[in-house]
């Protein structure tokens, strides 16, 4: 099959795997480091524990994403169409500071409605951690769109040995949850420091990035839309344990967290596909035809690794959960069979999401990304208190579906105009 698949577009293959397997090995690295982290945190501390840190984890990283408005997105599409990065850095750092000040303020007001049975020295140190990540991770996307992918690569190695180090020192030494927290801050202030470094060869101005108010204004009509649709998505990926927390205990918290951690694990496998696929869609922008083509190419590709993905995870990683995680994460092995069917929903929508914000078309993927938002919050809020943990399965499901609906309706639109002219 395989075989068959490279047949059918040998080069096209062979170009996403040149294109993208920095990304890919990035990816891999992020994703198998959390993958040991988890393994450990649920080794360490009890299951309660462990769903008060994914609460945390979860209620952060919604606030960051709704604050970071997009602006990894906008900043690799600028970054591979233009050349100076220094313009486009201070653009967008007028507006991330604004936004990150106001992080600081809403997080503690947040905890203390939603998470009044959650140390404060966990909300202050998780805050901490998702903040510095958001910087990083802005950076990062920099140098994607300058296809520096190497030098991310080699600075995210070097911060996830780091950060074994600290994590592996708790496991078998200190079994404090604040020392194995401090993995993650100590790994990404040396991934902040090497990236803010490495500016200098773009002849980037750190003395620049700061607040401009006419930099701000300007920089946000254009990002609105996909601030908003970044917003959203990220809320839909992470609202589902702020619900399951609310109507269930932390041990079923913990449960679904394991399952959907490793069902977006794909998400290693879709970076290879989707860090060339932006670059290519905003640098063919205004050639139509080709870029339809790459568009089309691209969605055979991701359905047939796709399904290869669903009967791994049905077939090899089902089983093993309960080997890996221990027995008592029996629930989660049988949560990720049904969960793994999302895994194409999802990949088809990512692709489609791409194309759009390729081409400019923000308002579409905001428009697909609230509907499947608002229909994931509300199927949770409906189900989770009937079926429980199953809920949440089904409302990812769903969401993910309606989400590539409505972008591939919007694609339908956009290449019928574009026909016409």
């Amino acid at each position: 099959m395989t075989n068959l698949f490279r047949k059918l577009q040998p080069e096209f293959f062979k170009g996403i795997l040149k294109s993208g397997m920095s990304y890919f090995y990035i990816s891999l690295a992020d994703r198998i480091v959390a993958f040991f982290s988890f393994i450990l945190l649920a080794r360490i501390f009890d299951s309660q524990l462990y769903g008060k840190i994914s609460t945390v984890f979860a209620v952060s990283t919604i606030l960051v994403s709704i604050l970071d408005f997009g602006l990894p997105i906008y900043t690799q599409r600028e970054s591979s169409k233009t050349e100076n990065l220094s313009d486009i850095l201070a653009n967008v750092f007028s507006v991330k500071i604004p936004f990150l000040i106001l992080y600081i303020f809403i997080l503690p007001l947040v905890s203390w409605v939603f998470l009044k049975d959650i140390s404060w020295g966990m909300v202050i140190i998780i805050g901490a951690i998702i903040l510095l990540q958001s910087i990083s991770n802005l950076l990062s996307y920099a140098y994607f769109g300058k296809d520096n992918s190497k030098l991310v690569l080699r600075v995210n190695i070097v911060s996830k040995i780091f950060f074994l180090i600290v994590i592996t020192t708790s496991y078998f030494f200190l079994r404090n949850i604040y020392f194995f927290l401090s993995g993650y801050v100590i790994a990404y202030v040396y991934t902040l420091l090497v990236f803010t470094i490495n500016l200098k060869h773009y002849k980037v101005e750190i003395s620049k990035l700061i607040l401009n108010f006419k930099k701000l204004k300007f920089t946000l009509a254009i990002i609105i839309p996909i601030g908003i649709s970044s917003a959203f998505n990220l809320i839909y990926d992470k609202i589902d344990i702020v619900i399951l927390s609310a109507y269930l205990d932390y041990n079923k918290v913990a449960q679904y967290s394991v399952a959907y951690t490793i069902y977006r694990l794909s998400g290693i496998v879709f970076g290879i596909i989707l860090y060339p696929a932006l670059n290519q869609f905003s640098r063919l922008a205004e050639n139509f035809a080709e870029n339809l083509k790459i568009l089309l190419k691209y969605l055979v590709t991701i359905i047939f690794v796709s399904a290869i993905i669903i009967l791994i995870y049905i077939f090899i990683i089902s089983p093993l959960i309960p080997f890996v995680f221990g027995i008592h994460y029996l629930e989660a092995s049988k949560i990720i069979i049904p969960l793994s069917f999302a895994v194409i929903l999802w990949a088809m929508n990512s692709i489609t999401g791409v194309y759009l914000n390729g081409l400019g078309q923000f308002k579409y993927v905001m428009a697909a990304t609230l509907s499947g938002m608002i229909f994931n919050i509300t199927i949770n809020i409906i189900l989770i208190p009937i079926i429980g943990v199953m809920g949440a399965v089904y409302s990812t499901l769903g969401t993910e579906f309606i989400i590539f609906l409505i972008e591939i309706c919007f694609v339908y639109i956009y290449i019928k105009n574009n026909y016409r002219r």
